[in-house]
């Protein structure tokens, strides 16, 4: 009789520890599924301002690449000026007698930029870039 109540209370138990075990993995998934939502909800607004950030940046990046055309397009580049000059007067004497020679009249304020590209080397002339304000002037 005792081997038999306890084989009972052995299946008892080990019914209640299944039991047990279900309502843990319940209890579980529950508040997991309550802490995955809940963190949904919070990241959700952020992905939003992600995605409308990487949009603004998109269209900031092709305003700027639009703006630097068109900074590009009032640019003329003067190759095979020999390296005379000592300073930005100097630069700006040598081009005002470029243009002088090819009878383009350009005053002080239809230079935005003047300087030579790329750095200083001997045996090697740098090229002139002039940044006009007005694309006019180029033609």
């Amino acid at each position: 009789m005792t081997t038999k109540i306890s084989e009972e209370m052995s299946l008892l138990f080990s019914m209640m520890k299944q039991e047990l075990e279900k309502q843990t993995t319940i209890i579980t998934e529950a508040v997991t599924a309550n802490i995955m939502r809940s963190i949904d909800e919070k990241i959700k607004p952020l992905v939003e301002e992600n995605k409308m950030l990487h949009l603004e940046v998109e269209i900031l990046n092709s305003r700027i690449n639009r703006l630097e055309d068109t900074n590009r397009k009032n640019n003329i580049i003067i190759h095979g000026v020999e390296e005379t000059e000592t300073n930005f007067a100097g630069l700006f004497g040598i081009v005002g007698e470029i243009f002088g020679k090819i009878c383009v009249r350009v005053e002080n304020y239809d230079i935005n930029k003047i300087y030579r590209l790329g750095k200083q080397s001997t045996g090697k002339i740098r090229p002139i870039m002039i940044s006009l304000t007005s694309k006019k002037l180029k033609f």
